[in-house]
């Protein structure tokens, strides 16, 4: 995770025409790190994810988006959110035809 400062350096320097090799030298990252954050892979501040599992893109938003409203939130008040929110659609009629 690289904080939003570091990543506008990076672009900087892409966009004076400095290779990436030559740019995760300089500024001490590996050039896969680089490429991340140029191609729009990375979000700067929040952590990668190196592994698939059970958090899912929807479900992790969800989690970082109520514990950065609310930094007292405990776990178990999102697990039971998302609980809810699951028997809500589970509950829906379906559309599909």
């Amino acid at each position: 995770m690289l904080p939003a400062d570091r990543v506008r350096q990076i672009f900087t320097l892409s966009a004076a025409g400095m290779p990436v090799r030559a740019i995760a030298r300089q500024l001490g990252h590996s050039p896969q790190t680089v490429r991340a954050y140029l191609h729009q892979r990375r979000t700067p501040g929040i952590r990668a994810v190196s592994r698939p599992g059970l958090f899912t893109d929807p479900f992790a938003d969800y989690c970082r988006q109520r514990f950065a409203e609310d930094p007292d939130l405990r776990p178990s008040s999102v697990f039971g959110e998302l609980t809810r929110l699951a028997s809500r659609e589970a509950a829906r009629p379906s559309t599909a035809g």
